[in-house]
């Protein structure tokens, strides 16, 4: 399931540990936002590349987890809930979102075609029209 994503891992490793903030930037935005125009993904890249010392502060030093852990909890959500996903998400992420829909009662999963792991800026029209439709069924205003 996260095949594509381990394969880009050690490049991604090893373009931080030289220092090519902008190639390991690049990688990461190509892997996760492979629908979006060309004016976002540049403009993704550029944010990437500005926050990639995030990854190389090993941020994973002050990660606990949380007792009971999250997935767990996932059945005391108790409010309308919206789950989007883009079709060419990468693959590890469908199951994921599935146990959560099924866990989440009442929750909404939603597949926008032809969107990405961003589908808000992949597939804007779609999303905006899922999100408002929600929104409205909901009576939120």
């Amino acid at each position: 399931l996260w095949a594509v994503e381990e394969e880009i891992e050690p490049k991604y490793r090893e373009a931080l540990a030289k220092g090519d903030h902008q190639a390991a930037a690049t990688l990461d935005v190509d892997l996760w936002t492979s629908r979006v125009t060309p004016q976002v993904r540049e403009r993704l890249i550029e944010i990437a590349t500005e926050n990639v010392h995030d990854d190389t502060n090993e941020p994973t030093r002050l990660l606990r987890q949380p007792d009971p852990p999250t997935f767990e909890r996932l059945a005391t959500i108790h409010v309308p809930t919206l789950m989007i996903l883009g079709e060419h998400d990468l693959p590890g992420q469908f199951p994921m979102a599935e146990r959560s829909h099924e866990r989440i009662s009442g929750s909404r999963l939603v597949t926008i075609a032809g969107a990405d792991h961003i589908p808000s800026l992949s597939r804007q029209e779609e999303f905006n029209r899922t999100l408002a439709s929600f929104l409205e069924e909901i009576g939120f205003r």
